[in-house]
């Protein structure tokens, strides 16, 4: 009986371990995301993402002027840092290396593929002169026309199977499927117009005018008769549910097709 006693609370406490991570995994799981991305348009061109998860802060900042500079950080911690990448040695971005392809000799595929194209063009040209100007072309010439056609086909075959052509098609599917769960719910578009010229501005008042009634409160215009400027910035916002990313996640992961094409 006291072994018995035992076991059983050991069962018990096995299963509220259990069930407290199903519980955690359904919060997670079911509790939607934020994110808010900022797009600027002035002197400085910026792109800022902020993302918040429960406890998890991830933050994004993107600078097109004056010069490119990027950076990426969890709470304060860098995980991008465009000032630090710098220190470091390029890498190599050969598509040779990449499994993409089939092989490592694909590269002097495509450099030969240049002459097979160049030949092509040619005889292509040749060709179509002859029968604009209605001259007798033998059919040597046509057959060689084909055959250089024929050739270049299977070089391009080689680089890009068919069957990962067939995966990267269900892949965009997912893919597509996913952007539009993560699909943004509030849109709010702000331009600021100035303008020398107060026909210009008419203009594009009167070109506005649509997109107000279609997105109502989601833009906002202002104009003015000053200096030559423009300025402006797009805020996207959403709530997405990670629970809806688990059917294209799950697709792409197990597809035997897409498994068997870049294994």
């Amino acid at each position: 009986n006291y072994y018995m006693i035992i076991l059983l609370r050991i069962l018990f406490v096995i299963l509220i371990i259990i069930l407290v991570l199903i519980l955690i995994l359904l919060v997670l799981l079911l509790y939607p995301f934020k994110y808010k991305l900022l797009l600027t348009y002035d002197k400085d061109s910026t792109v800022k993402l902020n993302i918040k998860y429960i406890i998890f802060r991830l933050k994004g900042f993107l600078s097109f002027k004056p010069k490119f500079k990027y950076e990426l950080k969890l709470w304060r911690n860098y995980l991008l840092n465009s000032e630090n990448d710098k220190k470091e040695k390029k890498k190599d971005n050969s598509i040779a290396k990449t499994d993409f392809i089939e092989n490592k000799d694909i590269e002097n595929e495509i450099v030969e593929s240049k002459d097979t194209v160049k030949k092509l063009f040619k005889s292509a040209k040749n060709l179509e002169k002859k029968i604009d100007n209605k001259e007798s072309y033998t059919k040597e010439e046509i057959e060689n026309c084909v055959s250089e056609s024929n050739n270049f086909i299977d070089q391009f075959k080689n680089i890009i199977p068919s069957k990962k052509i067939s995966a990267i098609k269900k892949i965009v599917n997912e893919v597509l499927y996913s952007l539009n769960v993560i699909k943004p719910n509030y849109c709010k578009i702000s331009i600021n117009y100035e303008s020398t010229d107060p026909y210009t501005v008419g203009t594009v008042c009167a070109i506005a005018a649509p997109f107000y009634a279609i997105l109502g409160d989601g833009i906002s215009l202002k104009t003015s008769v000053k200096k030559d400027n423009i300025c402006g910035n797009i805020l996207i916002c959403g709530r997405p549910m990670l629970v809806r990313l688990i059917k294209p996640i799950f697709k792409i992961i197990f597809d035997k097709e897409i498994k068997s094409a870049f294994k």
